[in-house]
């Protein structure tokens, strides 16, 4: 028309879009819009889910849409700075991801919700280990040995693990408690090697004594086992 103002409406303007296409889609917008409305004023409102867009629009020019405690969709305005803006913390902050669900309380890592549940249960399957090796009643649970396997196993499912700083906390906590469990197997291991020498040391004491001392201690284990 003859209008010298222009309105164009894009929704989900990153859909279907490689990420690198991403990184170039606003700027070849505005290369291509200066052109055929080459002389006249151009306003783009567009919809998107893409960090990587926001991180090309200022602040100032971004309305979010986020859900209020009655459930209403309702338009809201932030003051983080996206223009520049690190791509990740965008994710994080400017789509709600910092929001805690379903008490969940490792929320300093963004990913898909069966691997945060895998990473969860690694630390709760440690956290009963760890609680069951400052327990008092320790024989009451499993033993060293047994929870030892256990710690190899959860091992495997923290080497599947892609985040590297992730990975190395949850390794030291590991570490820690492997170390843990092979000091109290080590002091299983002496206690069993002392009571075996006890008894080395007894029955070499007893092959010295006369055989008339033998029969006698023979007699009184009879007597005191009631045979």
């Amino acid at each position: 028309g003859s209008s010298n103002s222009i309105m164009l409406l894009m929704d989900e303007v990153d859909a279907f879009l490689h990420p690198r296409w991403q990184q170039e889609a606003l700027g070849r917008i505005l290369d291509i819009t200066s052109k055929i409305f080459e002389g006249k004023k151009v306003q783009i409102v567009l919809s998107t889910h893409s960090p990587i867009l926001l991180s090309d629009l200022l602040s100032s020019h971004v309305i979010y849409l986020a859900q209020d405690e009655s459930g209403q969709i309702k338009p809201t305005y932030r003051s983080q700075e996206t223009f520049g803006e690190n791509i990740y913390r965008l994710y994080k902050d400017s789509f709600f991801l910092d929001e805690k669900k379903n008490n969940d309380d490792n929320n300093l890592w963004i990913r898909g919700s069966l691997s945060n549940r895998v990473v969860n249960d690694i630390y709760r399957e440690m956290d009963a280990i760890k609680n069951q090796l400052n327990s008092k009643e320790k024989q009451a649970g499993l033993s060293a040995d047994e929870l030892l396997s256990k710690l190899n196993k959860i091992k495997e499912k923290i080497d599947l693990i892609g985040e590297e700083l992730q990975v190395k906390m949850i390794k030291v906590y590991w570490q820690n408690i492997y170390d843990c469990l092979w000091v109290e197997r080590l002091k299983k291991m002496k206690k069993t090697e002392q009571i075996e020498r006890q008894v080395e040391l007894i029955n070499e004491l007893i092959q010295t004594l006369p055989d008339e001392a033998i029969k006698l201690l023979k007699i009184k284990r009879i007597r005191e086992s009631g045979v």
